[in-house]
């Protein structure tokens, strides 16, 4: 998906990609940001979603890439590619820089290999250039300059250099302090000129001092003399400051070679540290907003729960002024095609419009997003938006002659599996005929495959909306007692534009408001308010769809207490079973230790019919076979296999008493033990459970039963879904599956398996 600059700039994906470029450590990272542009390829739509789902798990552990600021070295690479070319100390420290980050960030990747799976052969990319490093950290030291011991040409050179500086100073120190003794000198220490040490002396005596003048002073009192005693010593210096350039230089080359032959793997580091940047960069922009990765419909269901407009809230972080940003509900399942939002001016139209456009494109990019985790985006593979700015008289014909235009070129684009977007449909022409058109244009769009979100005041729409199969209506809340929006959302609800109410709240004379109503006509007046009462009755039904889901809330929490309180019933009543003891003889294990429980053997078990428990569970089962891994317990129906050690006897048990299992069972006994216990039912059980809605105590019910089947039926794993909402169900996942021995672990979902409304039970 190619977005122009308009577009982007228009629903604020402009606004996301340079608030992202804050959290950026690299150029190359930069220069990607800048080019991003929504994904519409499946495979690497898929594979960007799984990328940020995994840096979005690194950051819940509290890691991240370990980047640091690095500067542009693309230049530099360019010139150490030519032969005999020399890079300054600077620039091959620059490129030591990028050599350390591409190390950690490799380190950091393969260190968490299983669950960074997604990046792997990203590290194709990323080469760990040892030598360069090594290379240069032996010539350049931290302070980005050649390093003494870099040649031993240089020691010398240095040494000698050292040794005459420190000849020349005192020798300088000495004549200083007769000078001044004399009142011939100033206390100004001395200096350089041209190179050369001077020093000071007062002008009227400058000729009392054997030596050179190298200059004097703006005011003239003071000169600055080369003692006739330095000279030669300073013409030893120079010449030692030119064997150091020349020899710094011969190293630099050399360097500058080494890091040449290197380039291919240099300049893919710069790329690959670029694109990473570039995600993680992403991510911390994100995190802001605790953004999640939805779920993507393959079927072009639109389900957007509590999203808000990334823009909006980055407004609100920087407003002196306390905002209020109002979540989005909003549901289009795949026969839902247009939908038609109206309302009043200042509403919110807009808003929710560019949200979805937004939230589609920035999704699509690699956002993680502000809204809930049970929602889901459709795949775009184009979006066209049609969003004008603020409108005037004298560029109206304009402004209608650009929407013309784009119309046109819409129409010529592919359209199939795209997003159009239009803001106030039928304005900047006469209203009968600007509706009409825009009708027509919506239902050219609906046939070529496309899918439309409008916003508009004209009525000939919302009855278009409210007639025409897959196009329905929506409109923005508005609050008839304070008269002002709320800015909710509701859907198959067409909205009052309500220009006379707020004309009244904003002062205009009643006369007017009156005199307007006439003029509008008993019909329409009578549809507006009939509008306007339904919006009415929308408003009561929402605010005792609260109350009653608070009342609901309630009762899930006390039947939640009541639940804990008979699971602590439930596990006091362990007691009333014993293990299963090795058998006389076999108590010993070969080596003559003695046997623990979990050394249990099949000798060691009671016989075939035994009735037994499993532990943690109360429900009484039938031993109906044995493997050499494992027991077999039919318990209600369902064959569970068991470990050994997980077998419980009833203390009240009479010796020798068996019980029969369910009629079948014998045969599938018979079954089991032919097909080395492989036998697991023919029943069928899903590997997801969803409990969203359920009451705490009818939860826990179910997930027991669940679980179980799952375990008989062999399933290595399955999933039980209970939303995030108020953390009831959640809870009773967690208690419920907490009291079961039988299961080897759980844990909430990752990101991009449905996060923390999701927790994923290992049974094997």
């Amino acid at each position: 998906m190619q977005l122009t600059s308009d577009v982007r700039e228009k629903i604020g994906f402009e606004t996301i990609r340079t608030e992202t470029e804050q959290y950026l450590y690299t150029p190359t990272g930069r220069q990607w940001i800048r080019t991003l542009q929504p994904l519409s390829l499946d495979s690497a739509l898929d594979e960007r979603r799984r990328q940020m789902g995994e840096l979005l798990w690194l950051s819940s552990t509290g890691q991240s890439l370990p980047f640091s600021r690095l500067e542009d070295v693309q230049e530099a690479l360019q010139r150490a590619s030519i032969q005999g070319a020399m890079l300054s100390a600077i620039q091959c420290y620059q490129i030591r820089d990028h050599v350390v980050v591409a190390r950690k960030i490799r380190s950091k990747l393969l260190s968490n290999r299983e669950q960074l799976a997604t990046f792997m052969p990203i590290l194709r990319g990323l080469h760990e250039l040892k030598e360069v490093e090594a290379s240069i950290n032996g010539v350049i030291n931290e302070r980005a300059e050649v390093k003494n011991d870099a040649s031993k040409e240089l020691r010398v050179i240095r040494s000698d250099l050292q040794k005459t500086k420190q000849k020349i100073r005192s020798v300088v120190d000495r004549m200083l302090k007769r000078l001044r003794s004399k009142g011939m000198a100033p206390e100004e220490g001395a200096t350089l000129r041209e190179g050369r040490l001077v020093i000071p002396i007062y002008s009227e005596h400058k000729r009392q001092v054997d030596g050179l003048l190298q200059d004097i002073s703006g005011s003239g009192k003071t000169s600055y003399v080369e003692p006739k005693e330095v000279v030669d010593l300073n013409n030893e210096i120079r010449l030692l400051e030119i064997q150091e350039t020349r020899e710094v230089e011969r190293i630099l080359k050399e360097l500058t070679s080494k890091i040449g032959q290197y380039g291919h793997e240099l300049e893919t580091n710069e790329a690959t540290l670029g694109f990473l940047d570039g995600l993680q960069a992403m991510l911390a922009l994100s995190r802001r907003w605790d953004g999640v990765i939805p779920a993507l419909s393959p079927d072009e269901i639109l389900r957007l729960k509590k999203a808000t407009n990334p823009t909006l809230l980055l407004a609100k972080e920087s407003s002196q002024q306390e905002l209020t940003v109002v979540p989005l509900h909003l549901e289009l399942d795949p026969s839902e095609r247009a939908l038609v939002i109206t309302g009043p001016n200042a509403g919110g139209k807009s808003v929710a419009m560019k949200t979805v456009g937004l939230l589609c494109v920035m999704h699509q990019s690699g956002y993680a997003l502000p809204l809930d985790p049970d929602s889901t985006l459709p795949k775009l593979q184009q979006l066209y938006v049609d969003i004008g700015d603020e409108q005037s008289i004298e560029n109206d014909l304009s402004t209608f002659s650009s929407r013309l235009k784009w119309m046109k070129e819409t129409l010529e684009s592919p359209m199939k599996r795209s997003l159009v977007l239009i803001d106030e449909a039928g304005t900047g022409t006469d209203p009968e005929e600007g509706g009409a058109l825009f009708q027509a244009f919506i239902e050219a769009c609906l046939e070529r495959g496309a899918r439309v979100i409008t916003t508009t005041h004209h009525g000939s729409l919302k009855l278009f909306a409210h007639d025409t199969k897959g196009v329905v209506n929506g409109a923005m809340e508005f609050n008839q007692e304070t008269l002002s929006p709320t800015y909710t959302f509701h859907k198959n609800t067409p909205g009052s534009s309500y220009a006379f109410e707020i004309a009244s709240r904003m002062g205009v004379p009643p006369s007017v408001t009156k005199r307007a109503r006439t003029l509008l006509g008993t019909q329409t007046s009578e549809l507006s308010s009939l509008l306007q009462e339904l919006e009415k009755k929308l408003h009561e039904t929402q605010q005792l769809k609260k109350k009653l889901e608070k009342r609901q809330q309630a009762l899930d929490e006390i039947e939640a207490k009541r639940a804990a309180k008979r699971g602590k019933g439930r596990a006091s009543q362990d007691d009333d079973t014993v293990p299963i003891a090795p058998k006389k003889g076999t108590g010993k294990t070969p080596n003559g230790n003695k046997k623990s429980a979990s050394t249990l053997q099949k000798e060691d078990l009671p016989p075939i019919g035994t009735e037994v428990r499993l532990v943690g569970s109360q429900t009484p089962g039938i031993l109906v076979d044995v493997t050499d891994r494992y027991a077999i317990v039919e318990m209600n129906g369902l064959q569970i296999k068991s470990q050994f050690d997980r077998l419980r006897l009833p203390k009240n048990r009479k010796k020798g008493v068996t019980k029969k299992a369910s009629k079948g069972s014998m045969k599938r006994m018979t079954l089991a033990s032919s097909a080395k216990g492989t036998q697991s039912g023919s029943f069928e059980v899903k590997t997801e459970l969803d409990i969203r809605g359920k009451r705490a105590t009818t939860a826990e019910a179910e997930i027991t039963q669940y679980i179980d089947k799952a375990i008989a039926k062999g399933l290595p794993r399955v999933d039980i879904i209970h939303g995030k909402g108020t953390g009831v169900l959640m809870g009773c996942v967690k208690d419920t599956l907490a009291k079961r021995t039988d299961i080897r672990s759980f844990r909430v979902a990752p990101y991009d398996e449905g996060g923390p409304g999701k927790t994923i039970v290992q049974l094997s």
